[in-house]
C-alpha cells in the first residue's frame, strides 16, 4: 500500500515533491525583489550624481543623504522630532479606528443610519482638509491636540467608508441563516459581520496610514516648532537637500513598514478564508 503514514501525535507529511505551496515557495520573492529594485535605483541615482548628470545641489547623492541623516541623528534634534511625530500619528490613528469602525459598522448595518450619515461622510471626505488646516488650528489652538485632530481627520474617513462597504458586502445568505436559528444581534455582529468585513477594515487601515502621514506633515507645516514636518520645512527653506531627502525617505520607509504590518495581520487573521 502506497502513501504516507502518520504516527500518533505527528502531523501528516506532504507527499514528496509537493513540499510547499507556490505561495509558500514565493513568499521570499516579494521582499527580495523589492530590495533589489531599491538598490538598483539608488545605484543609478548615485552614478548620475557623480558624473554630473543630476545636480547635487537639488538632488543630493544617496551617500550624502545617508551622511546628512546620520549627522542629524547624532545631534539629537531629529530623534526628538521622530518621537513627537510618532505620538501624533499613533494617537490620530487610534482615534480614527475607535470612531471609524463603529460608524462604518452602524451605517452598514442599519439603512436608516446609513441614509442619515452617508451624505456627511461624502461631504467631509471631499473637503480639502489641507486648505482648512489653518482655520482648524486657529479654532483648536496650537499644540498636540490640534495636530492629532488633523491626523484623525485625514485618517478616519478611509476607515469608516471601507468598514461600511465591508459590512454591506456581507452575504445575505449568512444573515438569513443566523436569523432562522434565532441568533442574537450581538452574535451576528461578532460571528458574521465583523469577520466578513475584516479584509475591508484592514484595507481602510492601510489607506489611513498613508493619509495619517500626510496629515502629520500638514499639521507640522502649518503650526509647529518640532516634528518631522517642521524639520522638512526648515531643511527645504535652507537648501539642506540631503537632510530633506533623508526625511522623505524616512517617511516612505515608515509607510512601507506600516503597510507590510497590516498585510501580515491580514494574512494571519484571514487564514480561515484560505483554509476553506
Amino acid at each position: 500500500m502506497s502513501g504516507t503514514v502518520a504516527t500518533r501525535g505527528s502531523a501528516p507529511r506532504r507527499p514528496l515533491g509537493l513540499r510547499g505551496t507556490p505561495a509558500e515557495k514565493g513568499r521570499w520573492k516579494r521582499p527580495v525583489y523589492g530590495l533589489l529594485g531599491v538598490v538598483l535605483l539608488l545605484g543609478v541615482w548615485e552614478l548620475l550624481a557623480r558624473v554630473g548628470v543630476v545636480d547635487a545641489l537639488l538632488f543630493s547623492r544617496p551617500s550624502d543623504v545617508a551622511g546628512s541623516f546620520a549627522t542629524a541623528v547624532g545631534q539629537g534634534a531629529v530623534v526628538h522630532d521622530i518621537g513627537v511625530s510618532a505620538v501624533e500619528i499613533v494617537c490620530g490613528l487610534l482615534g480614527a479606528v475607535a470612531v471609524g469602525v463603529p460608524v462604518g459598522v452602524l451605517c452598514g448595518w442599519n439603512k436608516w443610519v446609513f441614509f442619515a450619515v452617508d451624505p456627511w461622510l461624502t461631504i467631509l471626505y471631499a473637503l480639502p482638509i489641507v486648505a482648512l488646516a489653518p482655520l482648524m488650528i486657529n479654532v483648536v489652538g496650537i499644540g498636540l491636540g490640534a495636530k492629532v485632530l488633523l491626523v484623525f481627520l485625514f485618517a478616519v474617513f478611509p476607515v469608516a467608508i471601507n468598514t461600511l462597504t465591508g459590512v454591506q458586502a456581507t452575504s445575505n445568505q449568512y444573515l438569513g441563516v443566523a436569523h432562522v436559528y434565532g441568533a442574537r444581534r450581538a452574535m451576528v455582529l461578532r460571528s458574521i459581520l465583523l469577520p466578513g468585513a475584516l479584509p475591508y477594515i484592514l484595507t481602510g487601515l492601510r489607506l489611513a496610514g498613508g493619509r495619517a502621514l500626510v496629515g502629520m506633515v500638514v499639521a507640522e507645516f502649518t503650526a509647529s516648532e518640532e516634528g518631522i514636518g517642521f524639520r522638512l520645512q526648515v531643511a527645504g527653506s535652507s537648501l539642506q537637500t540631503g537632510l530633506l531627502l533623508s526625511l522623505v525617505v524616512l517617511l516612505g520607509l515608515v509607510g512601507v513598514l506600516y503597510s507590510a504590518g497590516i498585510r501580515a495581520l491580514d494574512n494571519r487573521l484571514s487564514a480561515w478564508r484560505r483554509d476553506r
